[in-house]
């Protein structure tokens, strides 16, 4: 465990009185540079993060009945049940265990069902004998005119009440505390003391102490046990003497509760801290939970306040400070003109989650994975940290929670709703420093903006435009012929005024920022754009061009410049990380991908590097896999499958509807692409497109002209025009390993490939120091030379349906991808995907899968 939090005392001018709420007075002046001290130092006083601080556990072994055997199968009574599906025999039944991530892509973790002692896989579309598992509904199809014996077997269950009991958890004390838990929506680190338990810590209280945890019971993944409620105490030792300062009840199935306790009576002294748990009436499954016990003291002067506000799928475009010609957004107009604001950003995705990565870090999307984010460098630092999300892709199970003291997603959160926790996170911690991401999901799909500002915005309704759409609704309309002008403009609109929407919404919230005391820093960011015909499609996720790349990024102090700036140089969000750490001084930062703004904010002028900088673009979720740059106002994009390669110049054609790559020397551009993405090999080689219909699987032995730098088989989901969605349990349709495997001789002169079980149709990339035509190629299989013809540079050998054929271009060779790079993490399995009904909704998921609970 990290150790305890190093004092953090500073001394800065008093600007305003502590705890003034967000309400009172006037604006606060303005403040003029970034260069002002004020944000590097902190009237804070020390902060003991208990959870994370030396101490000493007296556990139970047990807080399981006598007796009590861990079950992992369990009976469910089925019923005729309701399906779309053509399915003989649909039976339902409310399963006996409780799923803390309901409506899962893929079966939860460690569940399997049996029907009349038979196991039966699991299937969303209850194709033939199968199941599937929804909020605690277990739905199964099997052909029987009774109802079935069901039985459920859910090793998960064992194995989190194993974790929760000392005795069979076989952790050291420290670590057996060291807990998580997520309860409505809420996910809290802090500590698991199962009562009777008591854990102490010494330590000195900082002047004017005080202390604050959110206690509650952990829920039970077993629907028929519960706790009858525990208490939890608070006790300061100090000179021979034990004082209780506080003793509260915990109630299980309720939320965390929130316990604030004085203990500034011994200010300034070494204490021993005692938190003690104790049984109500019985012990039986009282596992306690404290989130985030905290101790700190008085502030002597000026606080600060760190709020990160990222904004999903606002294009820059469709706000008035960037020249929009409709008044979407006067409240965020006013804030940019007094901040600085990088008139040329990118975000590293056309997609959340990739970007949010990056924002969130300071690495590339990739590197992000498992890498420290920014609120736990902030954590660490002593401040209080939250962090606010509205986007399903921002849940815990992705760990971008990870190191907040509190982690709130809900996925139908306004930006009403986002901007009063926002308030009620910062004035809660009035007396801290404080650092808040906050997410706002408004612009994405689906559009709905409250009446009066759909009123404001809307030019023209399409009555024919049902309530709710998404985008296979728009694509659909699109094939069927129906998406004329008129509702391409209507859908327009709807963003627009959602747009509008949020900026009132971020107005209130930036007033009361203005009007809070200490100092203040806000950073404003996007995620990506919206893409509305411009190359032809809609939404995002599709492609790489700038109205779905092109980035927001913001910085202002205080209540703001006198007057704003506006910087040219060229800017990431993996860039926020490194800033927001030379900024606020803190000290021992994590390895950042991105470079730190903070001169450019004082007023430096950019260094020549700075200017030409390559900034990444790629990560499509959508549409076939390509990689692209901007580097020297221009923009590169290489396809990985079939070797295509776009270039733009951003200057001259803001649209990108002239691909200058025919005519232009693009050496130097791959180059940067490399550079970009964490020095991803790209260069001269050649793509091998495999088509092997026979069931022949001997391999093929491939002399080359030059020896090779290295030779993959390429992903075929890199060549999918929808991938599957992996990250959230969804198998890919095809794998690298289907298609076949390749080796290097060891002077790397002879590839050979092993063609696998599903060789059909796929591609191999080879790459060499330089340009190379494959000309005068030997193949053999079996000691027995092949026959290869040449034509256009292309070389081919065919055997009846069988084929290999040779394309020289530039090859691209990708890391792994998030989805294998979550799989690493927790020790090669990806527990399946969750909330497929908020993914059908905003169309991450389509078809059977969002159809598996219809009519139910």
């Amino acid at each position: 465990m990290p150790s305890d939090m190093t004092w953090l005392w500073a001394t800065i001018q008093l600007a305003g009185p502590l705890g003034c709420s967000a309400s009172e007075g006037p604006p606060r002046d303005r403040t003029p540079e970034f260069s002002d001290a004020g944000l590097a130092v902190s009237g804070a006083s020390g902060v003991h993060a208990l959870w994370r601080t030396p101490g000493t556990y007296d556990l139970p072994q047990s807080t399981l009945p006598a007796g009590y055997t861990l079950q992992t199968r369990f009976p469910v009574p089925v019923k005729p049940g309701k399906t779309r599906r053509k399915a003989t025999g649909v039976w339902t039944g409310v399963a006996p265990v409780i799923e803390q991530a309901p409506g899962r892509v893929g079966p939860p973790d460690g569940m399997r069902v049996f029907v009349d002692g038979e196991q039966i896989t699991f299937s969303p579309q209850l194709q033939g004998r199968s199941w599937r598992f929804s909020n605690s509904k277990l739905t199964v199809s099997w052909p029987s005119e009774t109802p079935p014996e069901v039985t459920l077997e859910y090793d998960t269950a064992k194995v989190l009440l194993e974790r929760r009991d000392f005795s069979t958890a076989e952790l050291p004390a420290a670590e057996f505390a060291d807990y998580e838990v997520t309860i409505n929506q809420i996910t809290r680190p802090g500590l698991l003391l199962p009562a009777p338990t008591t854990a102490t810590w010494d330590v000195t209280l900082p002047p004017g102490a005080r202390f604050k945890a959110y206690p509650a019971i952990a829920p039970l993944p077993i629907r028929s046990l519960t706790s009858d409620g525990a208490y939890i105490s608070l006790t300061v030792a100090a000179g021979g003497e034990e004082t209780q300062v506080g003793r509260t009840f915990v109630r299980a199935n309720e939320s965390f509760q929130r316990w604030s306790l004085d203990l500034s009576p011994w200010g300034g002294q070494a204490v021993t801290l005692k938190l003690a748990t104790e049984p109500h009436r019985s012990a039986d499954f009282d596992h306690v939970f404290v989130g985030t016990p905290t101790v700190w003291g008085a502030a002597d002067r000026e606080l600060r306040r760190v709020v990160v506000i990222g904004l999903d799928t606002t294009r820059p475009d469709h706000l008035g400070f960037f020249g929009y010609d409709r008044p979407t957004t006067p409240e965020l107009d006013a804030v940019l003109s007094s901040a600085t604001v990088f008139d040329q950003a990118w975000t590293p995705a056309p997609r959340t989650r990739p970007s949010f990565r990056s924002a969130t870090t300071g690495r590339n999307p990739l590197d992000a994975v498992g890498a420290m984010n920014i609120g736990e460098v902030f954590s660490l630092n002593g401040f209080a940290t939250a962090g606010l999300v509205a986007n399903v892709h921002l849940q815990p199970r992705f760990d971008f929670h990870r190191g907040f003291d509190s982690w709130t997603l809900d996925g139908q959160a306004t930006a009403n709703s986002q901007v009063n926790r926002a308030l009620h996170f910062l004035e809660e911690n009035a007396d801290r420093d404080s650092y808040l991401f906050l997410h706002v999901m408004d612009p994405h799909l689906l559009y709905k903006a409250p009446a009066q500002f759909e009123h404001e915005l809307v030019q023209e309704p399409d009555l024919g435009l049902p309530p709710a759409f998404n985008r296979w609704d728009v694509y659909r309309w699109q094939t069927e012929g129906t998406l004329d002008a008129k509702r391409k403009n209507y859908i327009r609109d709807l963003y627009d005024a959602e747009l509008r929407y949020m900026s009132a919404e971020l107005g209130r919230l930036f007033a009361a920022l203005d009007r809070m005391p200490g100092r203040s820093l806000v950073v404003l960011h996007n995620d990506h754009g919206e893409e509305f015909w411009e190359h032809g499609g809609y939404e995002h996720n599709h492609t790489l061009y700038d109205e779905v790349t092109r980035g927001l990024l913001m910085f202002r102090s205080g209540a703001g410049q006198a007057a704003g700036r506006r910087i040219s140089t060229p800017a990431t969000l993996a860039d926020i990380g490194p800033t927001l750490y030379e900024l606020l001084g803190l000290s021992n930062p994590p390895p950042t991908d991105g470079h730190s703004l903070a001169p450019l904010l004082r007023g430096a002028d950019p260094d020549a590097g700075a200017a030409s900088r390559p900034l990444g673009v790629g990560h499509l979720r959508y549409g076939t896999e390509r990689w692209g740059v901007v580097v020297d106002q221009h923009k590169y994009v290489l396809h990985t499958g079939s070797g295509r390669e776009e270039l733009y110049d951003l200057a001259a054609d803001a649209g990108e509807t002239k691909d200058l790559s025919p005519g232009v020397p693009l050496t130097r551009f791959r180059a940067a692409l490399s550079e970009a993405h964490s020095d991803m090999p790209v260069g001269p080689g050649w793509r091998i497109n495999v088509q092997l219909r026979t069931s022949e699987r001997r391999p093929f032995e491939i002399e080359l002209p030059a020896a090779a730098l290295r030779a993959e088989v390429i992903d075929p989901e890199a060549m999918n025009d929808r991938p599957a969605n992996q990250a959230w349990g969804e198998p890919p349709r095809h794998t690298r390993g289907e298609i076949g495997a390749v080796s290097l001789s060891e002077d790397k002169t002879v590839l050979t490939y092993t063609p696998g079980s599903r060789p059909a149709k796929g591609a191999l990339a080879v790459q060499f120091a330089e340009p190379v035509a494959p000309t005068g190629l030997i193949v053999t299989r079996s000691g027995e030379s092949l026959a290869v013809t040449e034509s256009s540079g292309i070389a081919m050998w065919r055997s009846g349906a069988d084929q290999l054929v040779f394309v020289p271009g530039t090859v691209v060779f990708p890391p792994p991808n998030e989805a294998a790079r979550i799989a690493a993490l927790r020790g090669g399995t990806e527990p399946a995907g969750d909330d497929r009904a908020m993914l059908c909704a905003l169309g991450y998921l389509s078809g059977a899968a969002c159809e598996g609970d219809a009519g139910e």
